[in-house]
């Protein structure tokens, strides 16, 4: 480790099982100190048995403001760190070199394009390593419930448990992987997770192609929500029911940037808030599961803002031959400006409710 520490209850139950600790500061990315390390791992031991490369730095953001600095940062420890334990490891005879990667590599999170990035490259390694005849297994972690960021997260935890998979705790997971390892001996990389894999498909089509067959998996619709559209405008009148949902839909965002709810302008199109793909999906699984409505994901793009989406949410669920002064018509008219909402995404929205009225 960089700092020379290690947790004094862990070491004393690593020693409790019989385990020798050492432990030696060091810059995991630096040559030198690697090199230095398997040299006195050369002197003062029986050799080396295994390496687990866990190293990582976090440091999310927007891919917009993922600049080289910060790409490096993240990628450093882990990439680096990688290489030259690749490299002044292959004379020790290895059972097994694992490296940390993340679920996140797989299905995407919100500001890790970087942490992904990172992960990618160490997959790769474990692939290149294999075809050369060395042992490697990179290890896709899912998000930890009982230890780091989650566990005194819980907004962070909410947010990926919606995308469809549950965070584990440490003891799970490595239950987990103890059980897969028997089915690994040709295998580069390795993914554990609690997935809902039929709410996965909502974000990632891919799962429903005929790679996946095997596993059945269908976009199923998602659980009906207490929160009732036609409820709330039936009793509270559309304008009311819309400021309503555009809190809803505040909210929603804000959680998915990971914001205050206060930094969140409704009348700010969401392309200015560094909407990607990926957040876009977010958005619609939760307008779906809030609201039973679907909103193209492609469509969030097209200059819409949180007040534009509500109030063509709401007007879409009016009945057909509901009366509406033309005070309130010419206010509509204003909010769902194309400067708010497309005719392209005010049409499907519009499409989606009659035929779920029908």
């Amino acid at each position: 480790s960089r700092s020379g520490k290690i947790d004094p209850e862990a070491r004393a139950d690593l020693e409790s099982k019989g385990v020798t600790v050492k432990v030696a500061a060091l810059d995991i990315a630096c040559e030198a100190d690697v090199a230095a390390l398997m040299g006195r791992i050369r002197k003062e031991s029986n050799g080396l048995h295994g390496i687990v490369h866990a190293a990582a730095v976090i440091d999310d953001a927007s891919l917009a403001d993922a600049n080289a600095a910060r790409l490096e940062t993240v990628l450093r420890p882990k990439v680096e760190g990688a290489r030259w334990l690749d490299v002044y490891s292959r004379d020790f005879g290895l059972a097994h070199f694992w490296l940390y990667s993340s679920l996140s590599t797989r299905i995407g999170n919100i500001g890790q394009a970087t942490y992904a990035i990172a992960n990618g490259a160490l997959e790769d390694l474990a692939r290149t390593r294999r075809s050369e005849g060395f042992p490697a297994l990179a290890i896709a972690w899912p998000a930890i419930a009982d230890v780091g960021s989650l566990a005194s997260n819980a907004e962070l935890r909410e947010q990926i448990e919606k995308g469809g998979v549950a965070a584990m705790s440490a003891d799970a997971a490595l239950d987990r992987l103890l059980h897969a390892l028997p089915d690994t001996a040709e295998k580069a990389t390795i993914t554990i997770a609690d997935a809902n894999w039929n709410r996965l498909a909502h974000r990632l089509p891919v799962l429903e192609g005929p790679v996946f067959e095997f596993m059945r998996i269908r976009a199923t619709e998602l659980a009906a929500s207490d929160f009732d559209l036609d409820s709330l405008i039936a009793s509270n009148g559309p304008e009311r029911a819309t400021a309503i949902v555009i809190e809803e839909l505040r909210r929603e965002i804000a959680m998915i940037l990971r914001v205050p709810d206060q930094d969140v302008a409704v009348t700010r199109a969401l392309a200015d808030f560094g909407f990607d793909s990926l957040i876009g999906m977010q958005l619609s699984l939760a307008v779906e599961e809030k609201l039973g409505m679907q909103v193209p994901v492609t469509a969030l793009s097209e200059g819409a803002t949180i007040s534009g989406l509500a109030h063509a949410l709401v007007e879409a669920r009016m009945p057909p031959s509901a009366g509406i002064d033309p005070t309130a018509a010419a206010m509509a008219d204003r909010h769902l400006s194309e400067t708010e909402v497309s005719p392209d995404l005010r049409a499907t929205i519009v499409a989606e409710a009659a035929g779920r009225r029908a």
